[in-house]
């Protein structure tokens, strides 16, 4: 199991205690320990640990300040629950290490969330080819998942259905943690890229669970290397900072968010500037509507 250092420094003691036990509880694979005083605390992060800590920290890289006011946008707020805390933590650790906290080391699946401003698009299309080349690697496990509208899929690949069971199991297990048999769930097509049954009706996926209960269900099965998904238009909302987000337009371009460096390219509307927070167009070429 990969471990995180975290170094809890609060001028109340009792806090940091308090802070310390229920981030063990909460947070599998975080190594906690209290510091004395402040120098000792930063030690922790200059060998790639985190500091959570009360005091004016500057925004050093590493550190998470605790602040007493709920409306201070520099850290998170002090009195938040454990697991705000934790997730303040990873987003820490990503941001200044480049690297996604995942305890079980289930971190190397990569998930590929394509998304459009309108029907129409070719999501769906864009989506199963994506699955299908990656799939098409040696090694590769490789999961479709659609989100979005009615499971229309079914169109797009040749996988036989008969033997699995309903989506319902599936998304009643991820939102409840619970167990599911996976050669009873999902089936494979020829393409080797592994499918749930479509509902005839209405997508129970986002009915009956969370799009994050799903990913973080995905994750701890340890199964597929790769997820695509297929968000259709109304895939929008906050985006995980463990996906790539794919938008495709009319006009035939692929929006995609880079996070970690900057650059300018050429595209059919002009030149689009990319950065941390923003995104890029490039020629789009899985789909053409």
């Amino acid at each position: 199991m990969k471990r995180l250092k975290v170094t809890v420094y609060t001028r109340d003691k009792d806090y940091s205690l308090a802070l310390a036990k229920g981030l063990c509880m909460a947070s599998r694979g975080m190594e906690i320990r209290i510091a004395e005083n402040m120098n000792e605390a930063l030690m922790s992060a200059e060998e790639q640990g985190i500091v959570l800590t009360d005091i004016c920290s500057e925004n050093l890289p590493g550190v998470v300040f605790l602040s007493e006011d709920r409306e201070n946008d520099r850290g998170v707020y002090k009195r938040s629950s454990v697991e705000e805390i934790a997730e303040a933590v990873k987003d820490t650790c990503l941001r200044t290490y480049g690297r996604y906290f995942d305890p079980d080391g289930a971190g190397s699946m990569k998930i590929y969330r394509l998304r459009s401003f309108s029907g129409g698009t070719g999501v769906t299309s864009a989506a199963v080819t994506l699955a299908s080349i990656f799939a098409a690697e040696a090694g590769k496990q490789v999961l479709y998942l659609n989100i979005s509208g009615p499971d229309d899929y079914l169109y797009y690949t040749g996988a036989d259905f008969a033997k699995t069971e309903s989506k319902k199991k599936f998304a009643y297990a991820a939102d409840t943690g619970g167990k599911v048999h996976a050669e009873r769930c999902f089936t494979r097509d020829k393409d080797g890229v592994w499918y749930l049954r479509p509902d005839d009706g209405e997508n129970c996926l986002l009915k009956d669970t969370t799009y994050d209960k799903i990913i973080d269900f995905l994750r701890n099965s340890n199964k597929f290397t790769h997820v695509i998904i297929d968000g259709g238009k109304e895939a929008y909302g906050k985006d995980r900072k463990d996906e790539t987000v794919i938008t495709l337009f009319r006009y035939g371009a692929l929006s995609i968010p880079i996070r970690f460096r900057r650059l300018s390219l050429p595209t059919q509307q002009g030149e689009t500037t990319c950065s941390r927070a923003g995104t890029t167009a490039v020629p789009n070429t899985l789909s053409q509507s």
